[in-house]
């Protein structure tokens, strides 16, 4: 593949290696995101290996920033993040990249695993703005309503069982989380078009002879099963009813799945999931039953317990509420979010005889509250020492713009800044508690194990990557024999490489890569433009072609029998294969440059060897950087306006 080095150019999706830093993804909703680091962070599969051994390059991830929020995610943002101590980083988990790292379409978010830091995992190239929110409403429940449950396994080797009870604890969470966001005015069609999608994916699944190949792979079905019973029984409910419900599909051809996932609709139709009483009760009854099921009884006394480890008290926002403890500007903010106090808003604090309390005035002059604090007031003579200084930062501001006046305000409330994402450094406790985007991934799930849909895709995304968890210990079923459908990718209009596109795993700024159809491998060239010199087009179509070769030659890297997919190449084979195509691309480009370009003069000559510079450069960066290819550069490097690099 190649990429150029200056950041404009492509989050690299067919390879082992990371985005470099500074590189650009816009996705297929026109989201922005910026690699701005690499950081550390662990996952439910990967949290008892880091306890023992530490963090490793396997779990090192993408942190990005995102470059173009909407005003109201913004907001929504700030409002939760202002609730807590913590910073906010989001990972890309890159799943073409590290098929055991995440799922296609499956975005999750951790507040307890890092003491500094809340961790969003998203799918970059397909995260919508609403898994965004959604993924944010779970650290609203959390920071805002306090109703999260926290409890997690107190061992936290045993992957399968700490999934399943993220599983469990996000099927309960979710309906609330859904409901707030829809308030808060996000588009949660989305959400609701993919569970639509992810019960007639089930539905057709079931009829074509699907059933789950464990029982934890069944409580995963049974969870969004459930899900759907739920919205489809409360009229009441806030978010819109879905169009169908696969319920007696699964009845008829599974009983006992069927009743597990009424019996979980049940728990949460009785016990409700709008307070903390509630979703505990909910999440209670759920977790009996789902490990029931699995055959691996829960003690919910002995098994599960509050999050472990230190939070930090570094004050984020020192010049807010100034003289405050970190706690009651965190109180303060949840009272401002919940209540949803308007920008402008001033507010006053006082001791009274039941404790203390905020009163808000709105700029219209609209009085809110008392509202009640449970964290100590600074001192009375702190506070007044607060008062003096402000009135005379106030006057000063007041004798710069008008006369004085002998009004006296009262302090502004908190500010409203664009969320700064910020990557952690490394981790010195662990813990795990994430809330995957379970319609997502039921959707995934349900589509992967489809006989139409199962070639190409792997097996085991769904599981976290994880064979072992929900799938058979060998890790050898489903074998590509089962997978005798031929995919899509080889009747689209403009054969595979324009259904890569589609498929939304090209980046705008990428040149190349490899696309596999039902078993054989294709070299596709992307986003040349058209007026470029063909020799351009066929240099990179060389350098993919000789992956290809590369790939035959080694044998067992090829593709799969059937289906849509390339498998990505093992560590130590990155280097020897991306060494060999840039070399010989960056050989061909610079004979291509010479013969192309000499048919021209002036202005033509020079956008022609301007046009090859572009993707020359790219090469040069390659060769000698992001693979260390270990052979002198040639001159035409330096040629292209980059000899202060080499």
């Amino acid at each position: 593949m190649v990429a150029s080095p200056t950041g404009d150019v492509v989050m690299r999706r067919y390879t082992h290696s990371l985005p470099a830093l500074g590189a650009k993804l816009t996705n297929k909703h026109a989201i922005e995101f910026v690699v701005e680091q690499h950081g550390h962070a662990p996952t439910v599969n990967t949290i008892g290996r880091i306890r023992e051994q530490g963090p490793s390059d396997d779990d090192l991830y993408p942190v990005v920033s995102i470059r173009n929020l909407s005003d109201k995610l913004v907001q929504f943002i700030d409002q939760v993040m202002a609730c807590t101590p913590k910073e906010l980083a989001i990972f890309d988990t890159t799943p073409e990249l590290r098929r055991d790292k995440g799922a296609l379409e499956c975005h999750y978010i951790n507040t307890i695993g890092h003491p500094d830091f809340v961790l969003l995992f998203i799918d970059a190239a397909r995260v919508h703005e609403t898994h965004l929110a959604h993924e944010l409403g779970h650290a609203w429940i959390e920071f805002v309503e306090q109703g999260e449950d926290e409890r997690v396994f107190r061992e936290v080797k045993d992957g399968p069982r700490m999934n399943q009870l993220c599983f469990v604890q996000s099927f309960v969470l979710d309906l609330w989380v859904n409901e707030i966001i829809a308030e808060k005015g996000f588009d949660v069609d989305v959400i609701h078009v993919a569970h639509e999608e992810s019960m007639a994916s089930l539905g057709r699944a079931m009829e074509a002879g699907y059933r789950p190949e464990t029982r934890r792979e069944g409580v995963f079905m049974a969870l969004a099963l459930a899900a759907d019973i739920v919205l489809t029984t409360m009229p009441t409910t806030n978010l819109p009813l879905p169009a169908t419900s696969a319920s007696e599909i699964v009845r008829q051809y599974d009983p006992e799945l069927a009743l597990l996932a009424a019996g979980m609709a049940k728990a949460v139709l009785e016990n409700g999931y709008r307070s903390k009483e509630s979703v505990r009760k909910s999440i209670d009854a759920c977790l009996l039953l789902a490990f029931e099921y699995s055959g691996d009884p829960i003690d919910l006394e002995g098994d599960l317990i509050p999050p472990r480890g230190k939070i930090t008290k570094q004050d984020k926002r020192p010049n807010w509420l100034p003289g405050c403890s970190v706690a009651l500007k965190c109180e303060v903010a949840r009272v401002i979010a919940k209540e949803a106090i308007p920008n402008g808003a001033t507010y006053e604090m006082q001791r009274v005889a039941s404790g203390q309390q905020i009163t808000f005035s709105t700029p219209d002059g609209q009085s809110l509250g008392p509202f009640s604090l449970e964290n100590p007031l600074p001192r009375v003579s702190q506070l007044e020492e607060i008062k003096r200084i402000q009135e005379i930062k106030r006057q000063n501001r007041e004798r710069q713009m008008k006369p004085p006046t002998n009004q006296v305000p009262k302090a502004s409330g908190p500010p409203r800044p664009t969320p700064q994402v910020s990557g952690p450094q490394p981790f010195t406790q662990y813990q795990p508690g994430h809330r995957p985007y379970m319609t997502g991934l039921a959707q995934f799930t349900t589509r992967v194990r489809e006989a139409e849909w199962i070639g190409g895709e792997p097996p085991y995304a769904y599981a976290m990557g994880n064979p072992t968890t929900y799938i058979d210990p060998t890790g050898l079923a489903p074998c590509a024999s089962d997978w005798p459908t031929p995919h899509e990718c080889g009747s689209w209009p403009g054969g595979p490489c324009r259904y890569a596109e589609h498929k939304g795993l090209v980046s705008k700024n990428q040149y190349g890569g490899l696309v596999c159809c039902d078993g054989v491998m294709h070299a596709c060239v992307y986003n040349t433009k058209k007026d470029w010199p063909i020799g351009i087009y066929n240099c990179i179509k060389k350098h993919e072609r000789d992956h290809i070769d590369w790939r035959n030659k080694k044998g067992g890297l090829g593709c799969h029998e059937h289906g849509f997919y390339v498998p990505p190449l093992p560590k130590q084979f990155v280097n020897e294969s991306e060494c060999r195509a840039n070399i010989l691309s960056l050989k061909c480009l610079i004979e291509g440059q010479k013969n192309d370009c000499s048919k021209f003069t002036g202005a033509k000559y020079k956008k022609c060897f301007d046009d090859y510079c572009i993707v020359i450069k790219s090469a040069c960066w390659n060769v000698k950087f992001e693979y260390n290819c270990g052979v002198a550069l040639p001159k035409e490097c330096g040629v292209c306006d980059w000899g202060f690099i080499w």
